[in-house]
């Protein structure tokens, strides 16, 4: 399956089309609204309105934790489930059409990276008809810019938000959620129809041996309600359940691991000082996958 340059974005002022200059420096629209490519390679397209801090997102130092935490692949059993979601997905439409995705909370680009390094895999797509467009999009800038080391050759990276992703509606085929926020409205109005979204959140199980070191009293909560994507027409196609245990960490690992985390803002400082203490630990990794398909 070959690899193309997304041609679906929009611009955030009037959702307007954004084009590529013919120099490749920046993307315009119709109306003479103007966005700079970065020299990293990534497109800012997050407008002032839009932000709800003057630094959203995930911090510098969360990103380079979860840089180096997923580099060492101990999550890479997840991506390939990803993966192989997605592929499932494109084998079903028969189609030599372009399939467009969006990573919507892209993080420093791992997840979206692994995938598009698949399709030309052995086990991937290599004789599939057709292109594939891959966006890439975090509220963080850091971790665009993170992300757009990884690959910039064949993934579009955008700095945006899920509330107004800035694609042009009903253009992408799949949207990928990885332990993000979606946001169901603004999903379904990008997605074309039989579009999916692909929900990757923690399990009831995830991280359970860190959290009963951060925290007093440990809860084992589902995955979130979806009763808002039902009612906007979205349908529950298929759910799995990833569950296994990510070897013996070391000293950096659980540091990091606990840095890229919620958890370490929300636990108190003497039970993170507790967990940075550690010299080794041995967690369970146990995440939940679910495709929405649009009616």
């Amino acid at each position: 399956m070959k690899i193309v340059s997304a041609d679906n974005l929009s611009c955030p002022l009037d959702a307007m089309a954004l084009v590529k200059t013919v120099d490749g420096k920046q993307f315009n629209c119709a109306a003479g609204h103007s966005f700079d490519i970065a020299k990293q390679g990534h497109v800012n397209l997050l407008s002032v309105q839009d932000k709800r801090s003057k630094d959203p997102g995930d911090s510098k130092d969360m990103v380079l934790a979860r840089q180096r935490f997923l580099n060492g692949g101990i999550y890479n059993a997840v991506s390939d489930k990803l993966n192989t979601i997605i592929h499932e997905d494109i084998i079903a439409r028969h189609s030599n059409a372009q399939y467009n995705v969006l990573d919507a909370g892209c993080g420093e680009g791992y997840y979206l990276d692994r995938f598009v390094r698949s399709l030309g895999a052995e086990d991937g797509l290599r004789g599939q008809d057709g292109t594939c467009a891959a966006i890439g999009m975090d509220i963080s800038k850091h971790a665009v810019l993170s992300a757009a080391k990884r690959n910039r050759q064949n993934i579009t990276w955008v700095v945006g938000t899920n509330r107004k992703p800035p694609v042009m509606q009903g253009s992408l085929d799949c949207i990928i959620c990885m332990f993000g926020y979606p946001i169901y409205e603004a999903f379904a109005a990008a997605l074309k129809p039989d579009g999916i979204i692909i929900l990757v959140e923690s399990g009831m199980g995830h991280l359970m041996e860190l959290r009963e070191i951060v925290y007093d009293d440990v809860r084992k909560q589902p995955p979130p309600d979806i009763t808002t994507a039902e009612i906007l027409g979205f349908t529950l196609q298929e759910s799995y359940i990833y569950c296994g245990k990510s070897g013996a960490l070391n000293k950096k690992q659980i540091n990091d691991l606990l840095l890229m985390t919620p958890h370490f803002f929300k636990a108190k400082p003497e039970k993170r000082a507790h967990a940075a203490r550690l010299e080794t630990l041995n967690v369970t990794i146990d995440v939940s996958f679910r495709v929405l398909r649009r009616s």
